[in-house]
């Protein structure tokens, strides 16, 4: 269950500033001035959502879901 306000829906063309900032082509400081995200708040999505068209690498050392 989930408490509080539903969050905001991300803002048009995120999947291609998400992929590009993860390919390097564009710095973190372009990638928040195109989607007009905090640095927090950009970085939590990033790492929280899957690249549109593909899948996210699973993070060194874990393995699994929740125990």
């Amino acid at each position: 269950m989930r408490f509080g306000a539903p969050g905001k829906p991300l803002p048009p063309g995120f999947a291609e500033v998400q992929r590009a900032y993860l390919e390097g082509s564009i710095s973190l400081k372009t990638a928040l001035g195109q989607t007009g995200m905090s640095p927090s708040t950009f970085c939590r999505k990033v790492k929280g959502l899957p690249l549109a068209g593909g899948h996210r690498e699973r993070e060194k050392g874990r393995e699994g879901g929740k125990k």
